[in-house]
């Protein structure tokens, strides 16, 4: 019996490259959502003198529901590492797994850590709230 049929059709090789998928990809959004936040920031001191005017131009219901969307995204695919976390049976990739739900976890603490800031309004100095 082979050992893919062992363990239930399961093919450790092809769950390896899924897991290396998964983490590139979460490791690429995650880039990218942080240089948006980043661009969001830098737009921030530029918004300034229109929130003085009475405007507000950042729109931060929109930009905390892509992040929230994104955790969400994170959750999804922590929940389904940890599935085929499951169904592995080697040692070396179940540690592999364990290494990228850890890292994955400190994403989604970068993204709370995000959110939390992006809660702060941006100010025009001299105004009360």
């Amino acid at each position: 019996m082979s050992l893919t049929k062992s363990l239930g059709g399961v093919d450790l090789g092809q769950l390896s490259r899924r897991l290396t998928s998964l983490q590139e990809e979460a490791t690429q959004k995650f880039a990218a959502l942080e240089q948006q936040i980043a661009r969001t920031r830098e737009q921030g001191s530029s918004f300034v003198n229109e929130v003085s005017n009475g405007r507000l131009v950042e729109d931060r219901n929109e930009l905390e529901s892509r992040l929230a969307a994104t955790e969400r995204t994170l959750t999804e695919r922590l929940m389904a590492l940890e599935e085929l976390e499951k169904s592995r049976h080697n040692p070396k990739d179940v540690q592999e797994a364990s290494l990228l739900r850890g890292q994955i976890h400190a994403q989604e603490a970068r993204i709370n850590t995000l959110l939390a800031e992006s809660a702060h309004p941006v100010r025009a100095p001299g105004l009360s709230h």
